[in-house]
């Protein structure tokens, strides 16, 4: 019966699953202690052994000790499978152990492989999504920046097609509005320059109709152009200026006075020189104005203009009162040398005296002036040219 009970409970330990190799070689002694043949094997393959190792180590307990009859044979060979089966069952329970912190170090290795592999993978969809995220804020802000530059030119390009426009149109408006005060003051200028004109006709039409006036004493007779050498064209002009009642000239009551004949003008060098001839363009120019202004004339409201020089026998005569800016330009005259001039007892005579009504002259051929000399025309410009009861030509 002991024997039978042994054979079963081996039987039983060997249906347990495979766990370790080292269950194999005590399930073999046990089966031989005992003297029992190993039964057939389990319908599923499966060996006894490794089955019964497997419970052990699983279980954590011990088995049942087989029920023997209490000889002393089976005693002492109970004892000894005892024995035999702990130090067993403690060398499967310590593979067991390691193998299962193998195979938990070996999980927990695995375990963190794939978490530093996820990590891993994370992180680079985590770099991959922030360089996206980088490259699409450059590219947004290389946008916005296009788009602001792209606004900034059109708004730039649209000020200055504004600025043009109006530029134009101000240039148009003043060209227009200068054309259309250019034509007023034409009309204007060619109705001053016609009335001008024909007042100088009406004047020169009465200086040629009327009687020579008298001056210097009374009338004297006149002289043929015989009795002098004198080509007609060179004289000596005596002029005696009002004072101006514009500008400056309201204050102080003198003149700078500057004669124009024709196409010259001239500068008095005093009354034994000849003047200085310039053209009109220099004599109204800043160098007469700012520099020699009069000649000996300066400051003057009478003066002599010795070697002036006409054209013709006839030339227009203009005296002119120098200022800074503006000059003052006095009533043109047809003149021509006055051969009525004559020189008695050291003084000077003439019938005929122009008179501009602010101002007067004698023109004298030269060479009467000459014989007269500087002294007797001082003299006769002293007089003002001027004698009571005198009707002056126009």
């Amino acid at each position: 019966m002991a024997d039978a009970r042994n054979s079963t409970q081996a039987f039983k330990c060997a249906r347990a699953p495979r766990r370790a190799p080292a269950m194999l070689t005590a399930a073999a002694a046990l089966f031989a202690a005992t003297g029992i043949t190993a039964g057939p094997t389990l319908a599923d393959g499966g060996d006894p052994a490794h089955m019964l190792a497997d419970r052990f180590a699983a279980s954590g307990k011990k088995p049942a000790a087989v029920a023997v009859a209490p000889s002393p044979s089976a005693k002492a060979r109970d004892e000894s499978l005892k024995a035999y089966e702990d130090e067993m069952l403690a060398r499967a329970r310590t593979e067991a152990e390691a193998r299962a912190k193998a195979d938990l170090a070996r999980e927990e290795q695995i375990a963190a492989e794939r978490k530093r592999a996820e990590t891993e993978e994370n992180g680079r969809k985590l770099s991959e999504r922030l360089r996206a995220a980088r490259e699409a804020r450059r590219a947004k802000e290389a946008q916005d920046r296009s788009e602001a530059e792209a606004r900034m030119r059109a708004e730039k390009a649209a000020e200055e097609t504004a600025a043009l426009r109006r530029a134009d149109e101000e240039m148009k408006a003043r060209s227009e509005a200068a054309a259309k005060a250019a034509e007023q003051s034409l009309g204007m200028a060619r109705d001053r320059f016609a009335e001008h004109r024909k007042r100088l006709a009406e004047k020169i039409a009465r200086q040629l109709a009327a009687h020579p006036p008298h001056a210097l004493g009374g009338p004297v007779q006149a002289i043929s152009a015989g009795d002098e050498r004198f080509d007609g064209r060179t004289v000596t002009v005596l002029l005696v200026m009002d004072a101006g009642k514009k500008g400056i000239r309201r204050w102080n009551k003198n003149a700078d006075p500057m004669l124009c004949v024709d196409e010259s003008c001239y500068i008095s060098r005093g009354p034994d020189t000849a003047a200085k001839a310039i053209s009109r363009s220099k004599a109204f120019g800043p160098g007469v104005a700012l520099g020699e202004r009069a000649g000996a004339c300066r400051d003057k409201l009478v003066c002599a203009f010795r070697g002036v020089a006409l054209t013709s026998e006839k030339g227009w005569m203009q005296p002119i009162d120098l200022r800074i800016l503006r000059h003052d330009r006095r009533a043109a005259h047809l003149v021509s040398a006055d051969k009525s001039c004559r020189v008695q007892r050291g003084r000077l005579s003439c019938s005929g005296v122009i008179d501009g009504g602010d101002y007067r002259a004698w023109i004298v051929p030269e060479p009467t002036a000459e014989r007269a000399g500087s002294e007797a025309l001082q003299a006769a410009l002293q007089t003002h040219l001027a004698v009571a009861g005198v009707n002056p030509a126009q």
